[in-house]
């Protein structure tokens, strides 16, 4: 069965059916971005990165429904994620999050800003920017420029990777059916199954309580 996401807006009602794991497939697509997997092993193992998060939503209930793709992108690539300060009042949610392996995250949700959704991880090594989520950035430098008698200093792109232009597709379809298609087969094992989409939920129902 292929169930889009989140399944459910309450990580409580995941366990009534955790014992069909093996045969429920959750569609979360952006997690078969190319972008995605390609920035997963690129930072595999790199220490100290610090992650900022921009999440303009119209209503906080948008965090459970909508934004819950950036928090499923987050724990795919960093896996357990605590949250150690949250902040929130009539406009705005600020949360500071924690990996295991002791990366940084964090998260703006700002209501009806205008903005777009955007990732950027960093430390002292790289720079890498989604903004919006299906356009990749990666810096390697500052460049020096003058304007007039004083000069300025701007990241230089050295890569950059457009999910949109891959296909035709809605990006991340075809690598997402792909999957589906395996795991009906049992081809392939499901990583997006229902304890992951619990795990997703759960972090959704912290932030927004």
């Amino acid at each position: 069965i292929f169930i889009e996401k989140p399944v459910f807006t309450d990580f409580k009602y995941f366990d009534k059916y955790q014992k069909y794991q093996d045969k429920i497939f959750i569609g979360y697509n952006r997690i078969f971005y190319q972008n995605i997997n390609m920035l997963k092993k690129l930072i595999k193992n790199e220490k100290n990165l610090e992650i900022v998060c921009n999440c303009p939503e119209k209503n906080t209930e948008r965090i459970l429904t909508n934004s819950s793709h950036i928090i499923a992108i987050l724990i795919y690539l960093f896996s357990n994620l605590k949250i150690t300060f949250r902040e929130k009042n009539k406009k705005s949610i600020f949360v500071r999050l924690q990996s295991s392996k002791g990366h940084r995250v964090n998260i703006f949700y700002n209501i009806n800003s205008i903005n777009n959704f955007s990732i950027n991880i960093f430390n002292k090594a790289i720079n890498i920017l989604m903004k919006p989520i299906e356009i990749i950035f990666l810096y390697n430098k500052l460049e020096k420029k003058k304007i007039g008698k004083k000069y300025f200093y701007n990241l230089k792109i050295d890569k950059k990777f457009n999910e949109f232009k891959l296909n035709k597709y809605k990006p991340g379809f075809l690598n997402q059916m792909s999957s589906f298609r395996d795991f009906c087969y049992g081809k392939k094992k499901n990583s997006i199954s229902l304890s992951f989409s619990k795990k997703v939920m759960k972090l959704c129902n912290e932030i927004n309580k």
